[in-house]
């Protein structure tokens, strides 16, 4: 027998993953945009800063308003219920 899932339980399952991980990272200054499992079973959590402002990562001055995007950086976490954790 083959289920098939529609989009809303999928959307549903995905906002209650990003709801449990924001609560077990527990990290300030922090919000979840995307979170998933890969096929591989690993979590794959996409971050955003919710601070004012930052530093540029090319003359480390500080920063108040945005000027672009760089690329994503990748870190693993520790592991979430025995699978791999990334944030990025």
């Amino acid at each position: 027998m083959i289920l098939q899932r529609s989009g809303d339980d999928i959307e549903t399952r995905n906002e209650s993953l990003k709801r449990a991980i924001e609560l077990l990272l527990d990290l300030p200054n922090i919000q979840i945009k995307d979170a998933f499992q890969d096929t591989k079973g690993h979590y794959i959590v996409t971050i955003i800063s919710t601070e004012k402002g930052g530093h540029c990562h090319k003359c480390k001055k500080r920063i108040e308003k945005l000027n672009g995007h760089g690329e994503f950086v990748t870190v693993r976490h520790l592991d979430i219920l025995g699978h791999p954790l990334y944030l990025r």
